[in-house]
């Protein structure tokens, strides 16, 4: 989320808090989906699950159907607090591709659970939009 704040700040003029708000849900989904996928059984995962449990106050036998209650939960709080998309700021595809070069180099992005690739990283801007 914030390894995009700067970049996308920085060309397109949208303030730090908006950016982390519109793409928290969306780098969330991107994250679990990537680590189900590669690395199933980790310790973000399993806090990400944790999390789900307490958010759903239930106890769930699978890890990836506590984990989605996360994604879940973030897109439902961005529809409450009504988390305006990106593209009523000025975000364009244009900018795309800079915003995710530049993202890459900083240290959010280094420290991130999983390392994601610049297709995913293409569709959570995509999403934000």
């Amino acid at each position: 989320v914030h390894g995009f704040a700067s970049p996308i700040g920085g060309l397109v003029g949208i303030p730090h808090g908006v950016v982390c708000g519109a793409l928290l849900s969306f780098v969330v989904e991107e994250n679990i989906k990537q680590m189900i996928t590669e690395i199933p059984f980790n310790e973000t995962l399993a806090k990400y699950a944790t999390l789900g449990e307490l958010l759903a106050n239930i106890i769930f036998d699978d890890i990836r159907e506590a984990a989605d209650r996360v994604i879940e939960y973030t897109e439902q709080i961005s529809r409450l607090l009504k988390i305006p998309k990106l593209s009523k700021y000025g975000l364009s595809e244009k900018y795309f591709e800079e915003i995710i070069e530049k993202a890459k180099k900083t240290s959010s992005m280094r420290y991130n659970p999983v390392k994601l690739s610049d297709e995913a990283l293409y569709r959570i801007l995509l999403k934000s939009m």
